[in-house]
């Protein structure tokens, strides 16, 4: 026993691991993935509500499409149109007759080569779902709240924090409507989030690993093609050219899906995707003085994402700019390049959050580890607005119940 220390005092000492910060924070890191799954889950919830739980619904199948494709029973068709999901649902379910494994009651194509170009989320479905089209929807539900929280869970690991950035990576426009509507973004953010943890942690270097991360980021959303060009060029002008070549090389496994299914189909899926840039502001002009014209909710809505989230990141990304306009890191290139990708969409795609919030998904983690760097009262202030805004639109859109039939 040492000197003037009574054994009851040691007796009474409190264990160590109450005041072990790594059990705090690994505690705190628990407690935020459980929450966003709740989180993620509770809001899918709210989008099966009003159809008896039926997974199928965050497909939105249009009626017509359904029919015309034979959507298997107890589908949900919407008879006020469709959207995006069910088109990953239809290539994931004619996968194997796009590939050339024909079989016997084989799912017809249909002849939209840009709907097959962001292959990675109906080829997991299908492998998730074991090529069961029932089980398919679910498949793509859970892929979905999988990627967004493991997405959350990387950028902590990768920044050390929990903190209002993270959260912003699970709650903004891409990842909640991804999940609402059974679309590829949430993958795309996984693979962009991974990515960036990867290049960060090599100090402004490109592995192996992250040129494969960055070209199933590709594969999951054509517009990644908005990080690897300019990173490309950055690594050109500062020498790196092994970094340049890992960049280019990412492309490869893209350019060849592209090539097959120029080949399938005998169009180039990308054409139709450089359709959606237009001349600049020209997107945001459009919907301001639309609003202002004859104001609707979808308008609002995309108001509120040009006013809050929108025109904050690019006031971040424009000081970043200035401050180093003579050795620009690789985070403030690809937050300069999305944000004025962003800038560019054509009104058509501005007219509502659920179109122009998702449309350049790698914007929000090269957001956050931007703002994770800073932090800032401003950057933690875009980030909370980010999240109030797709949050509130997330619910509204959930809350929508559409007229429908089953197939």
């Amino acid at each position: 026993m040492p000197d003037g220390v009574p054994d009851s005092t040691q007796a009474r000492a409190p264990p160590a691991s109450r005041h072990d910060p790594s059990m705090s924070s690994r505690k705190a890191f628990a407690v935020s993935l459980l929450g966003a799954a709740l989180a993620l889950a509770t809001l899918a919830g709210l989008g099966v509500r009003g159809y008896g739980g039926n997974v199928s619904a965050l497909l939105h199948v249009y009626r017509p499409f359904g029919e015309q494709f034979a959507m298997p029973p107890g589908t949900v068709l919407y008879e006020d149109g469709g959207y995006d999901g069910m088109h990953y649902y239809q290539v994931a379910r004619s996968l194997p007759a796009l590939v050339g494994a024909h079989a016997t009651g084989e799912v017809p194509l249909f002849d939209e080569t840009y709907r097959y170009q962001r292959i990675l989320l109906p080829a997991a479905a299908f492998v998730a779902a074991a090529g069961s089209e029932e089980r398919l929807p679910a498949a793509i539900l859970l892929i979905n709240v999988v990627a967004i929280v493991a997405t959350m869970a990387l950028f902590i690991r990768a920044t050390g924090a929990v903190s209002v950035h993270a959260f912003a990576l699970v709650a903004n426009p891409a990842a909640l409507i991804g999940v609402l509507y059974s679309l590829s973004e949430p993958l795309a953010l996984l693979c962009t989030t991974a990515f960036l943890a990867t290049v960060l942690r090599g100090k402004g270097t490109l592995t192996p690993a992250g040129a494969l991360l960055l070209a199933l980021a590709l594969l999951a959303r054509e517009t990644t093609l908005l990080v690897t060009l300019p990173l490309a060029a950055l690594f050109v002008c500062r020498c790196q050219w092994r970094d340049a070549a890992l960049a280019l090389a990412s492309l490869i496994p893209a350019a060849l899906w592209q090539g097959f299914l120029l080949l399938r189909f005998g169009s180039l899926a990308l054409e139709r995707s450089a359709r959606t840039l237009a001349l600049p502001l020209s997107g945001p002009a459009a919907l301001v003085l639309d609003t202002l014209r004859e104001p609707t909710l979808y308008g609002l809505s995309a108001l509120a994402f040009l006013l809050l989230i929108a025109l904050p990141i690019a006031l971040i990304a424009i000081e970043r700019c200035f401050r180093e306009w003579r050795s620009p890191s690789v985070t403030t290139v690809l937050l300069a390049s999305l944000t004025l990708s962003l800038f560019c969409l054509h009104p058509e795609i501005w007219s509502v959050i659920t179109a122009v919030g998702r449309v350049v998904p790698a914007l929000y983690p090269v957001f956050a580890f931007a703002a994770a760097q800073s932090d800032t009262p401003r950057d933690r202030a875009a980030s909370a607005a980010m999240i109030v805004v797709s949050g509130v639109a997330a619910v509204g859109v959930a809350l929508v119940r559409h007229p429908f039939t089953l197939s």
